[in-house]
Parts: C-alpha cells; sequence; structure tokens
C-alpha cells in the first residue's frame, strides 16, 4: 500500500481548514458555543467536517483511506450526540455504558492516539493560598484522598475524584486557575520518574500543516489517520464554557466520561493531554497543553492520602512562593553556564543572595540618606 507523503497530507488539511466558505467555520481550539448552544454547534461543525471529507480529491491517497472511513467519523459523531441527550435526559449510568461501548468499538483508533512522554521530562503545577505557607511535596500533589470533598466537576474532572492536573508551563498553570495574583501562588515542577504514555488530544489541524515533514508524516501515518477518525470526539471536548459560573456545564459531559474511562484503563494510558481552553491554538501553541492523570484506586490505595502509582511516577521539587523564586536572578550561573542544584529554596536565596532582589534593594538603599528620629 502506498506510503503517505507530504503533499497529499497538506492538500487535505487545506481543505478542511479553508475559510472560504461564507460561514467562516473553524475546526481548531477552543470552541464557542454558537447561540444555539453547545449540541447545534457540535452537530453544525461535524456535518461540514463530513462534508469537507466527501470532498477529497480521489487522486489523493491519504485523503482516500480517510474517505473510506467516512462511516466510522459520522457514526462517532452520531453516538456522542446520542450519549449527550441519554446524559441529559437524567440517565447518565446507561450514557456512560454508551460511551465505554462506543470507546470499545473504536479503540484501536484510540491506542495509535498516544503520546509518550520519556523520563525526566518537565511539568510544571502551581497552587494558589494568600494566608497559609505551603511547603511540603503533598500540599502541592493532587488533592488527598481525605478531602476529596474538596473536588468539584470540571473539565477533565469528576466529583470526588482527586486527580493529578499538570501543565507543561507555568504560563499553561496559571491561565488554568483564572489568572490568579502571583504573588498569591506556590509553584513546582514535577519531572516524571519513568516513560509516560498519555492519550494525546493536543492535536490540531494547523499543527499537523505547520509541523509534519515528509519522514514524520510517513512515521505517523497512523496516529494521523486515528487523529482524522477520532475529531469528532476531540472536538467534542474542547469546547469553552458558554455560562461560567453555572452549576452544570454540558460542555463537560464527554470529558468527564473520558476521564471516568482512562481512571478503570489499568494498563494503557496514565492519563490524557490536551489544550488549555484559556488560550488560543490557531497556532502551534506548545506551552497551552494541560496534561491530567486520575487515581488508580484500589482497596490498598485507598488507605493511603495519595495515588501509590501517581507519586511514583514524579519527583518534584518542595513548593516555592513565586515572589521568593521571582526575587533570584541567577545572574552568576548564567554567565558561568554552570548548573548547581540547592536543596531549597532558602539556600538558593542565600548562595545567590546579591543578585536576589533582597541583595539588590539592600545595594539600592546604600543610596539614600538615614536621619535620626526627632
Amino acid at each position: 500500500m502506498p506510503q503517505i507523503n507530504n503533499s497529499d497530507l497538506k492538500e487535505i488539511l487545506e481543505i478542511i481548514i479553508s475559510e472560504d466558505d461564507e460561514r467562516k467555520f473553524d475546526f481548531d481550539y477552543p470552541v464557542e458555543s454558537l447561540q444555539d448552544g453547545y449540541l447545534h454547534t457540535f452537530k453544525e461543525r461535524m456535518d461540514e467536517y463530513l462534508k469537507r471529507i466527501n470532498s477529497f480529491p480521489r487522486t489523493n491517497i491519504f485523503g482516500q483511506k480517510i474517505f473510506n472511513e467516512i462511516n466510522k467519523i459520522s457514526n462517532l459523531k452520531d453516538e456522542i450526540e446520542n450519549i449527550i441527550l441519554v446524559y441529559l435526559s437524567g440517565r447518565s449510568k446507561e450514557a456512560f455504558e454508551k460511551f465505554s461501548n462506543m470507546i470499545n468499538d473504536y479503540r484501536t483508533y484510540i491506542e495509535k492516539l498516544s503520546f509518550k512522554y520519556e523520563e525526566n521530562s518537565k511539568f510544571y503545577r502551581m497552587r494558589i493560598s494568600k494566608d497559609k505557607n505551603v511547603n511540603k511535596l503533598g500540599e502541592i500533589f493532587h488533592i488527598s484522598f481525605d478531602k476529596r470533598y474538596l473536588v468539584s466537576t470540571q473539565r477533565y474532572s469528576v466529583a470526588g475524584v482527586p486527580s493529578l492536573y499538570l501543565g507543561n508551563s507555568l504560563y499553561a498553570c496559571w491561565q488554568e486557575l483564572e489568572k490568579p495574583n502571583l504573588d498569591d501562588t506556590f509553584i513546582s515542577e514535577f519531572n516524571s520518574t519513568q516513560q509516560i504514555n498519555i492519550l494525546d488530544f493536543a492535536i490540531t489541524f494547523n499543527i499537523l500543516k505547520n509541523s509534519l515533514d515528509t519522514e514524520q508524516a510517513i512515521k505517523e501515518e497512523e496516529k494521523i489517520l486515528s487523529f482524522f477518525i477520532l475529531y469528532p470526539l476531540i472536538f467534542a471536548c474542547s469546547f469553552k464554557k458558554q455560562y461560567k459560573n453555572a452549576n452544570f456545564n454540558i460542555e463537560y459531559i464527554i470529558p468527564n466520561m473520558i476521564l471516568q474511562w482512562l481512571s478503570n484503563e489499568k494498563d494503557h494510558f496514565h492519563g490524557i493531554r490536551y489544550f488549555s481552553t484559556k488560550m488560543n491554538h490557531k497556532d502551534f501553541n506548545s506551552k497551552g497543553i494541560n496534561i491530567v492523570l486520575p487515581p488508580k484506586e484500589n482497596k490498598n490505595s485507598l488507605r493511603n492520602e495519595y495515588c501509590p502509582r501517581l507519586k511514583s511516577l514524579f519527583s518534584l521539587t518542595k513548593p516555592i512562593h513565586w515572589t521568593v523564586l521571582s526575587s533570584l536572578q541567577f545572574l552568576s550561573l548564567y554567565m558561568s553556564g554552570e548548573t548547581v542544584i540547592y536543596k531549597d529554596i532558602e539556600e538558593a536565596l542565600l548562595k545567590e543572595y546579591e543578585q536576589s532582589l533582597f541583595g539588590q534593594n539592600e545595594d539600592k538603599l546604600n543610596n539614600f540618606r538615614k536621619e535620626l528620629i526627632h
């Protein structure tokens, strides 16, 4: 069977992302619901997606491969709509059973849609704390099991299930926390201790268009094809909330079910990576990727404060207050090219004191007149 080539892929991507039509369809993320709401927007965009696949040139080899799977794509779109309607009718258990069956039907493609983080990959986590000093490792890990009552339903969050949320940048973490005052935050770097296999929803058509060369396209052909087939599922998970302070968000139904499904996956996936809906990803924005790893709960793990499996996947720095860390300049290290590892923020601050804002401000104070109190 002929292999994919870059020109074939780019030709069909141009058809998908074209904005020549008068309605200016946008297949990128984040998605904003039209006035008629989430389901209407999902259906309208997916109907247009199928229409564009139907228009692929029959001479395009990769386009033909996608066209051959159009029934699978259409069925996936219909099943997602049906699952949401069943859920909205109050039959949440039945809806999840249908979702699980759907995932099993598409499992071959889902397993191709994976991303492997190698050992020592870096991630970040941020926590807001205005009044309390955060200095223990557990305080910046996932919410402890004995405080699961604090876990509410969010996009990839099931109420009462403490999962571990990480960003691939501090900026992504800040965005996810709704841009808090940075002086009220503590931050930590997480390093993976082993290879982590993640379900990859952090793909867009623009990323494929701008980042793939021919050799990479051939290597990842099965993953790219799986992305086209599973696109209705990824799209359904990429909506902004239509009502910011609502107690229920229809946009979270499918992402919640994915997290529930991942919680039952004992072997293949550790979690999922996805784009923040707080940032625009029309241009390839690698700083806006989040990952969530649900706990692998069992009778033994529930006796612990934190999931033993998740604890084994990461080493992390003690939480550091944003303001204190920001005061360090490390100019001497940058100039010398050295790498020095400090055990904690106080050691770093004292050894680099002259370069910190504290040391710099002491020097500045020398320039002011001193006076006696009368």
